[in-house]
């Protein structure tokens, strides 16, 4: 009992880190949805249901059995697993999937860099 009970809190906040981390990258600009403006939505879904999350886990943390956690844990999991599609192969129409997750910035040393290689 005292095992699942582990396993069930652990996976609940991993799934919890998973989408603090996708919400945090968000943030940053370093990874978006391709739409652009559009992109503030899917913030402001993941940060609520990052939150909603967060309660659940900090109510059942004393009390509520580990059937109770591995259900919240998986059901965040795949809302989470969501996202990650729709940031990867389900990309909005303003840029569209180009095989990386991470957007990456073009400063001037390189555009210098790339066109001196030519």
């Amino acid at each position: 009992m005292k095992i699942s009970f582990t396993i069930s809190t652990i996976f609940n906040w991993a799934t919890f880190l998973l989408g603090l981390s996708i919400l945090i990258l968000t943030l940053n600009d370093k990874i978006h949805f391709g739409h652009g403006l559009g992109d503030l939505f899917y913030l402001l879904l993941i940060a609520l249901f990052v939150v909603i999350q967060l309660t659940l886990n900090l109510t059942y943390a004393k009390r509520g059995g580990t059937r109770r956690k591995l259900t919240i844990g998986i059901i965040f999991l795949v809302i989470y697993s969501l996202f990650i599609y729709k940031m990867t192969i389900g990309r909005g129409p303003e840029s569209q999937w180009n095989g990386e997750i991470f957007m990456q910035t073009i400063t001037t040393e390189k555009i210098k860099t790339c066109y001196n290689n030519r």
